[in-house]
């Protein structure tokens, strides 16, 4: 969709999401905040309030990717990838930043902070001076994408006539829908030792994963002979690896099943192992 306009590619998405939306998100629920008409109303109050005219910043490249050299020695080079989803200008000010789109489902100052300290706005940084540009931070772009009261919903409407008092705003839902829409737009700076700091820690956790693949002999066999460091520390939990790296060690689990009770007894209090 590159040399199209906002709109065309919003359009886009939207007609291809709705798609996906009718087979495989789920009618009610937490998840049906992702329902193609939510989300589609969402967006278009979104663009209607952050037109290229309206917002704070001038785009000077979108999908900004960049490849850098982290660290070399005689037996490795290590390359940063970094891909950011634009590079910014703010208008007052000057100042130079990646742009970073995210979704939430519920954003406030609280959710903000996790980028306070986050390694990917530090990469940005990093990855973007290296290659010339005179970035000074990273702009978090945030749309929260919860679900909107639905006027058609029979709870939201009166049943003389009319829609129910919005709890938030305390007037009709049908004048306050649309504000429900939350978006919030934050900047992070890192100061030179914050990347000083990253980069250490990017080397020696990227050396880490080489020495790995060594003892593993380069080969998918040889995951299971690494140790998991992420046991002890609980990083196995989140880890989007966690099935994979479990696929290939030789650890079975098992699930202790009762065997018929005994009429004559309340319990035999024996239970077999079954793989």
């Amino acid at each position: 969709m590159r040399g199209e306009t906002p709109d065309k590619c919003t359009q886009t998405f939207l007609n291809a999401y709705q798609k996906y939306s009718e087979q495989f998100v789920p009618t009610v629920g937490r998840l049906a905040r992702l329902r193609h008409e939510n989300l589609s109303r969402i967006l278009d109050v979104y663009f209607a309030l952050n037109s290229l005219n309206t917002v704070d910043f001038d785009v000077l490249e979108t999908e900004k990717q960049l490849k850098v050299k982290l660290f070399e020695n005689e037996h490795v080079c290590i390359w940063f990838t970094d891909k950011s989803d634009g590079l910014v200008k703010v208008k007052e000010g000057g100042l130079v930043a990646s742009m970073e789109h995210k979704t939430g489902e519920y954003i406030d100052d609280d959710w903000f902070t996790r980028y306070d300290m986050d390694g990917q706005i530090t990469g940005h940084v990093f990855a973007s001076r290296e290659a010339g540009y005179p970035v000074d931070g990273v702009v978090v772009n945030a749309i929260q994408f919860a679900s909107l009261p639905d006027l058609a919903d029979p709870k939201n409407q009166k049943k003389k006539g009319g829609y129910r008092s919005c709890n938030s705003h305390h007037i009709p839902l049908d004048q306050c829908h649309l504000q429900h829409v939350k978006f919030a737009r934050k900047l992070y700076t890192r100061s030179d030792d914050d990347i000083a700091m990253w980069k250490d820690q990017a080397i020696t956790t990227a050396l880490e994963y080489y020495d790995c693949l060594i003892r593993g002999r380069m080969t998918l066999e040889g995951v299971r002979l690494v140790p998991q460091q992420g046991l002890l520390s609980g990083a196995c939990k989140t880890c989007e690896m966690a099935q994979f790296c479990k696929s290939h060690r030789m650890n079975t689990n098992f699930l202790m099943k009762a065997p018929p009770r005994d009429k004559d007894v309340l319990s035999s209090g024996l239970y077999e192992v079954v793989a």
